[in-house]
């Protein structure tokens, strides 16, 4: 369960883009609207665009951009406060070890803090070791271009934040050990750069398997309900360029599989022919 935890951050926050590069793409068709659905990281590399001219073009002919949440609300400092502290201190074992990591690493990490705010502090704080940041994420990368659009969000800031702040203390105890762990994300760069949606799909899942109520909550509950949102936004007269984590578009239980079950016609733009974008 842990390994795939810190892999979840990693869906998140982490890899590169150019234009060779085969991120996970999809077109969808409502009755009145259509979107494109782009799997999101959220840190990188100014040098890791432009992305593929489909994507590029794509975002050109949007109305709106649509995200899981704004995090570059101005709010989003102030609603984060309610979220900070732990309910009751680390386990002594597990503190000690995060001392430890963190003098190891010459990092000032707060014990009182919740679990799961730490472990993604030290996920944010290894990838800024290796260059990455977060103002050259995906997300941060499409706000700044001069073309000013719509923001939509899918789930919004507080429900993501709910809903980190109710797993349960053994999961984000889990997220923060996992957070101390070597491990070789390779497989997981190369996966999401080739557009091998068989192999990080195997990757999320084979991991959450010791994990069901976690499994259920981060992505299948997720999965349903954004789709659904989705769906409802399809129905409008609007163009839409959606950014969603990596993750949630690949898999059985993806957002392109439920926006297919749910009637919406859904293609994958680098298996099969997509409209051409004309920005």
């Amino acid at each position: 369960m842990k390994q795939f935890l810190w892999l979840l951050v990693l869906v998140t926050w982490q890899t590169c883009a150019a234009t060779t590069d085969r991120p996970p793409f999809f077109y969808v068709e409502g009755p009145e609207g259509h979107a494109w659905l782009l799997g999101s990281v959220h840190v990188g590399k100014a040098d890791f665009y432009p992305f593929p001219k489909m994507i590029e073009d794509a975002y050109l002919q949007a109305d709106a951009l649509a995200l899981e949440a704004d995090t570059e609300s101005p709010q989003v400092a102030s609603l984060m406060q309610a979220y900070l502290l732990a309910d009751e201190p680390l386990p002594q074992q597990v503190e000690a070890e995060l001392n430890q990591y963190c003098q190891q690493k010459g990092l000032q990490c707060h014990t009182q803090l919740a679990p799961w705010i730490l472990s993604s502090q030290l996920a944010m704080a290894i990838m800024a070791e290796s260059g990455y940041d977060a103002q050259s994420g995906v997300e941060s990368y499409f706000r700044s271009k001069a073309e000013v659009k719509p923001i939509r969000e899918l789930e919004g800031m507080k429900f993501q934040l709910d809903m980190f702040d109710s797993l349960p203390r053994q999961t984000q105890l889990e997220m923060l050990q996992a957070a101390m762990e070597p491990i070789d994300v390779e497989e997981l760069i190369n996966s999401w750069r080739s557009g091998d949606h068989q192999g990080l799909a195997k990757l999320t899942e084979e991991e959450m398997a010791s994990d069901p109520h976690a499994w259920q909550v981060l992505m299948l509950d997720r999965n349903q309900s954004m789709s659904a949102t989705l769906k409802g936004w399809l129905a409008e007269p609007a163009n839409l360029f959606v950014i969603i984590g990596a993750g949630h578009l690949v898999g059985q239980h993806s957002i392109p599989k439920a926006l297919t079950a749910m009637g919406v016609k859904v293609t994958d733009c680098w298996q099969q022919r997509c409209p051409t974008p004309t920005p």
